[in-house]
């Protein structure tokens, strides 16, 4: 595939870096980064940017910012201290860690609000919520949670990167015998959700997951073979790679089919696995979760360098595209 020889040499050095960071993080750090760095290419000199610097604090960008919302979830995560803004944050959004994925069956054809798996706060709609704050029409009812323009700016950074992430979106759910199903209800989801793939525990291994591969290993080891010496100097590479532009003409009707596109993704890496019938491990805290064994197929974290690194490019490129359809340009005062 061209687009596979093109980017196999476009990845960043930085496993070291991901190797001592928690399993929460999607695509990990320096995954996030290259998103938010992409999107600072493309916005430069656009008349989205003057918008973007003032609710970016001084020699802030969206690289710097893109894990923001990961940083909330603590020091586990993250090893810097929460800021008193992000303190703030915290404290009025107490389920801020559930924003950053929707569980969307492989089964089913797309996105739909309120079937099972999808929750009134999850990746897609906190997003959604985002856009219509920093289109300046929110309201009471469009913006539930009363994010400022300037956190949902950092909330829209961070998610459209976790969106590219197909265990973000997709999911496959399955009986106490390891077949899958397809829940009809929320109640039958939660009964057979895997948790994004953090109770599918790899070759039987208690702590390796499929989601930890999915955040860190496929991404490390596509990240590995490039010379590149930040996540500025691989996003320019992956858009020498890959130019052709993103265009968002509607908004929320492009982040749902965003949503749909990664699903997709989704299927690609999970129907074709082979899982066992539900069983107890013994988690890292030592206390007994439940869980299935999941086969993964020869080659596998190999074979999936080109998806990581075609999600991180488009991911780059839909950020830049969503800011500059719904940033408002900034307004020059009138000179009397």
């Amino acid at each position: 595939m061209k687009f596979a020889r093109a980017l196999r040499t476009a990845a960043l050095a930085l496993g070291a870096m991901a190797a001592t960071c928690s399993q929460a993080w999607a695509w990990g750090p320096q995954g996030h980064s290259t998103v938010g760095a992409i999107a600072d290419q493309l916005l430069a000199g656009t008349p989205a940017e003057p918008k973007l610097r003032a609710l970016l604090l001084p020699g802030e960008t969206l690289a710097q910012v893109a894990n923001w919302a990961d940083c909330l979830k603590g020091p586990r995560v993250c090893a810097a201290e929460l800021t008193p803004e992000m303190e703030a944050y915290v404290q009025a959004n107490p389920l801020h860690r559930e924003y950053h994925y929707t569980d969307v069956s492989i089964g089913r054809s797309g996105y739909r609000a309120g079937a099972p798996g999808t929750t009134d706060h999850d990746l897609v709609q906190i997003l959604l919520q985002c856009v219509q704050v920093l289109r300046g029409s929110a309201s009471p009812a469009t913006n539930p949670h009363e994010f400022t323009p300037r956190q949902a700016l950092l909330l829209v950074t961070h998610l459209i990167g976790d969106m590219q992430q197909p265990l973000h979106v997709g999911a496959v759910y399955l009986d106490d015998r390891g077949r899958r199903i397809e829940p009809r209800n929320q109640a039958r989801a939660k009964a057979s959700s895997n948790d994004g793939g953090n109770k599918l525990h790899v070759s039987g291994d208690n702590v390796r997951v499929l989601h930890g591969v999915w955040d860190f290993e496929v991404v490390t080891a596509a990240l590995a073979r490039s010379n590149a010496t930040s996540p500025r100097d691989l996003a320019a590479r992956l858009l020498r790679a890959d130019p052709r532009p993103v265009v968002v003409t509607h908004p929320q009707r492009d982040v749902l089919a965003w949503t749909n596109d990664s699903l997709r993704a989704s299927r690609t890496v999970l129907r074709d696995l082979r899982y066992s019938p539900r069983r107890t491990y013994v988690g890292r805290n030592g206390q007994p979760v439940d869980g299935w064994d999941v086969t993964l197929p020869r080659d596998y974290e190999s074979a999936s360098d080109d998806l990581v690194l075609e999600r991180l490019t488009l991911g780059g490129k839909r950020l830049a595209a969503l800011l500059q359809a719904i940033l408002p340009p900034v307004k020059e005062p009138r000179l009397s």
